[in-house]
C-alpha cells in the first residue's frame, strides 16, 4: 500500500472538474468593443474610473490569451514576464497563473490561482450562467481539486481578490492525511478536519452528510474497501465529537470509483495516485 497515504474529502456540494487550456479573447467576460465604450461614455451614469477598469480588464484577457499561448510552448519565464503588465487580475489571468504553477508542480499555488479564477469568473454565485461559463466553471475546478489532492494540504487564504467582488472562495475538496496503512488521523489531517468542521458549522442549512471513502488502484479490493470505509468513519467520528449534530453516513468504496482526471499526461504516478485517494463529502 502507499508509503504516505492521503484521504480526501471532497465536497460534492459545489460543482467540481478544471482545465484552462482553450482561453479565447474575453470570450467568457466579455468582449470589450469601442462602440460599447463609447456607449458607456455618453450615458448619464457614466463613471471614468469604471471604464479604467474595464479596459484594464480587457488588455488582462488579451495578455492571458498571450501568455496561455506561451504556456502550452513550455515558454513558462516568457509567459510570468507577460503576466508582469498585467493590471486588474481577471479569471483569464488568474487560470493561466494556476497553469504555470501546475507547470511548476507547485501544487499548493495552482490550487490557489484556479480558486481565484473560479471565483472572479462567478463560478460560486447563484447567478445564472451561461452554458460556455458553466462549462469553463467545471474546466477550472476540477483542476483546482487535483492540484489541492496533490499537495494533500487544506490551506483557507485570508488573501483572496474575491472578496473584494462579493465572493469568498470555498474549498471543494479537504486533504486529509493518516498515518501509513492505518485509520489514525496524523497532525495535518487532524488540522484539516479542524477546518472542515468550521466549513461545515458556516453552513446553516446542512441537514445530513454522507461521507464517501476512496484508495488508490493499489492493492486488493478487500483491503482498500475496508480502509476506505475506517478512514470515513474516523472523520465522521471527529465531526460528531467536535460539535457536528446532523446525521452523518459513511461507505467505504476503496478503489472500485476512480475519479475522471483531467489529463493523465501531465501527472505522474504519485500524483494520480493521491487524485485517486478522496473521501466524498456529501451534503443534503
Amino acid at each position: 500500500m502507499n508509503i504516505r497515504v492521503y484521504f480526501i474529502l471532497m465536497i460534492i456540494s459545489i460543482s467540481t472538474f478544471a482545465a484552462c487550456k482553450n482561453i479565447k479573447n474575453t470570450t467568457v467576460t466579455g468582449r470589450i468593443d469601442n462602440q460599447k465604450i463609447s456607449d458607456k461614455k455618453n450615458s448619464s451614469d457614466y463613471n471614468p474610473s469604471n471604464n479604467k477598469i474595464i479596459n484594464e480588464e480587457y488588455l488582462a484577457n488579451i495578455l492571458a490569451k498571450q501568455a496561455n499561448d506561451l504556456v502550452n510552448g513550455n515558454h513558462i519565464d516568457d509567459a510570468i514576464n507577460l503576466l508582469k503588465q498585467v493590471h486588474e487580475d481577471t479569471w483569464a489571468t488568474e487560470c493561466v497563473r494556476g497553469d504555470i504553477a501546475a507547470k511548476q508542480k507547485d501544487w499548493k499555488k495552482a490550487s490557489h490561482f484556479y480558486d481565484q479564477a473560479s471565483c472572479l469568473l462567478g463560478c460560486l454565485s447563484n447567478a445564472e450562467k451561461s452554458a460556455d461559463v458553466e462549462n469553463r466553471c467545471k474546466e477550472i475546478i476540477q483542476l483546482s481539486n487535483e492540484a489541492k489532492l496533490i499537495y494533500g494540504m487544506l490551506e483557507i487564504s485570508n488573501d483572496t481578490k474575491c472578496k473584494t467582488r462579493g465572493h469568498v472562495v470555498v474549498p471543494s475538496i479537504i486533504p486529509v492525511q493518516f498515518e501509513y496503512n492505518q485509520s489514525t488521523l496524523n497532525s495535518s489531517g487532524i488540522d484539516s478536519v479542524n477546518k472542515l468542521t468550521n466549513l461545515i458549522r458556516a453552513k446553516s442549512d446542512i441537514k445530513a452528510i454522507t461521507l464517501i471513502g476512496h484508495t488508490d488502484d493499489r492493492g486488493s479490493d478487500e483491503y482498500n474497501n475496508n480502509l476506505s470505509m475506517k478512514r470515513a468513519e474516523t472523520v465522521a467520528n471527529y465531526l460528531k465529537q467536535h460539535g457536528i449534530r446532523v446525521p452523518i453516513i459513511h461507505v467505504g468504496k476503496g478503489k472500485s470509483s476512480p475519479p475522471v482526471i483531467s489529463d493523465l499526461s501531465k501527472y505522474n504516478q504519485d500524483e494520480i495516485w493521491a487524485i485517486q485517494r478522496r473521501v466524498e463529502l456529501k451534503f443534503d
